[in-house]
């Protein structure tokens, strides 16, 4: 990770194996960090999204601007994993599906897929929990409403 005094940066999600489930999770992350942007006043753009075969999308890459964007960004990259039960699954199973953040440019890429940031548990129970600093909420839906709290600091 390197820090800059950048006013904006390109976070891109890459969705992981496992079709629709990641997609759909590839999806649900970007709401979380436009939801974050828009919370914390700053802006966020589309810049470009491939879509997913059924549901969700398989990459998208969105532009966040504002005041100290990249410190609070370059704590993201890396994988997130969700485990709930499929809305694709007839059966209703729990799966677990995995998407990659990283922000353009910091070139990490295949590296960042070994370093798991946060596990979102929708199913048994309900948990988000940050790796890296062994923070943990029991409110994922509102994590994922990108009411975050203020990790790391």
């Amino acid at each position: 990770m390197m820090s800059s005094n950048k006013d904006a940066e390109i976070l891109m999600i890459f969705a992981g194996a496992g079709g629709a489930d990641s997609h759909d999770w590839a999806r649900m992350l970007l709401r979380m960090y436009q939801r974050w942007a828009e919370r914390s006043g700053l802006s966020s753009q589309i810049i470009d999204q491939i879509e997913g075969e059924g549901a969700g999308l398989k990459s998208v890459s969105i532009r966040i601007s504002g005041a100290g964007v990249t410190e609070r960004l370059e704590l993201e990259e890396g994988v997130h994993r969700l485990v709930r039960i499929s809305p694709f699954d007839d059966k209703a199973r729990r799966h677990t599906t995995f998407a990659l953040v990283e922000l353009a440019g910091d070139g990490s890429g295949a590296f960042l897929w070994n370093r798991q940031v946060r596990s979102y548990i929708l199913h048994p129970y309900r948990l988000v929990k940050d790796l890296r600093v062994g923070w943990e909420s029991n409110e994922p839906e509102a994590i994922l409403d990108g009411d975050w709290p203020e990790i790391g600091d």
